[in-house]
């Protein structure tokens, strides 16, 4: 047991290395409790969140309605709140644990479109 918990912590140090943006969004039902989570790579602030922003956490999901992941960006060092909308860029993602990997590649573009280095 102490063995495979030693490899899975290992396996996520690794994980984290490889890939920095991906470490820092939730998995999918973080979303479902409607809160939204800030991150920044490189100089680069990213605010991702279920489009809407509510709690359905305890909802059936027949009941909840469509739902995206949406995710912003916008240059740092400013905060979310203090950074104009018209500096801010907007995509949705299907709310899947796939839209989640496709929300961090394309995080990882606005960086090299924004900064223009990857």
């Amino acid at each position: 047991m102490a063995e495979n918990l030693d490899r899975d912590t290992e396996n996520r140090r690794e994980e984290e290395k490889a890939d920095p943006v991906r470490k820092d969004l939730y998995g999918i039902l973080y979303y479902l409790y409607g809160e939204a989570n800030y991150g920044s790579y490189q100089g680069l602030r990213f605010r991702v969140a279920r489009n809407p922003l509510e709690h359905v956490f305890y909802v059936p999901e027949a009941k909840r309605g469509p739902a995206t992941l949406q995710v912003i960006c916008w240059k740092g060092p400013m905060n979310f709140a203090s950074t104009p909308e018209e500096e801010k860029t907007v995509r949705d993602f299907e709310f899947s644990p796939e839209g989640i990997d496709q929300a961090a590649a394309w995080i990882y573009e606005e960086q090299a479109r924004i900064f223009g280095k990857a």
